[in-house]
């Protein structure tokens, strides 16, 4: 976080899990020159609006916001309403289904910067890869029927090495 990528001049929303300060290794004492604020979005103090009461969420630039997926998808609207600087989904396995609120909400979020973290990118089918990539690098991989059409029934359903060595030159750049 510190070589300015992601805090150039703006904000930054972490999507993860769950956003409980136990869960989260936040080390108060760090040098953070460049960052305003930190909030955490704990679902648990959630009373209305993001759990901040009947206050609406303002971020300044400089600013991190973490929150649970759980959140996200609730409050899609107050967080999709923020430009971000920087969107990271930490542990992204939980939007791999494209067609999932949590994913839809992830989708809409504008960010200059957008980062995914998962340990296993395919783990079922190339719909994980997809809808990953749909966040992270949006347009790369087309849209689902001309990504369906182009690498998954020619990978899956014909074995063509060529058309997975193809698609793993496109994707491994971001990989």
């Amino acid at each position: 976080f510190r070589s300015g990528l992601l805090f150039r001049s703006g904000r930054l929303l972490c999507g993860r899990p769950d956003a409980e300060r136990g869960a989260l290794r936040i080390d108060e004492d760090a040098d953070r020159p460049h960052v305003a604020d930190l909030l955490v979005l704990e679902d648990d103090v959630r009373a209305a609006g993001l759990g901040l009461g009947d206050r609406r969420l303002h971020v300044g630039d400089g600013d991190v916001v973490i929150c649970s997926y759980a959140l996200l998808q609730q409050d899609d609207a107050e967080l999709t309403g923020v430009t971000w600087a920087t969107a990271i989904l930490d542990e992204a396995q939980f939007v791999k289904n494209a067609e999932s609120q949590r994913a839809r909400a992830a989708f809409k979020l504008e960010a200059a910067v957008r980062i995914v973290s998962t340990g296993t990118p395919v783990e079922n089918h190339y719909g994980d890869l997809w809808s990953l990539f749909r966040f992270a690098n949006p347009g790369l991989l087309g849209d689902w029927p001309s990504f369906r059409r182009r690498f998954v029934l020619p990978i899956e359903r014909d074995g063509d090495a060529t058309v997975a060595a193809s698609l793993r030159e496109l994707v491994q750049p971001y990989v």
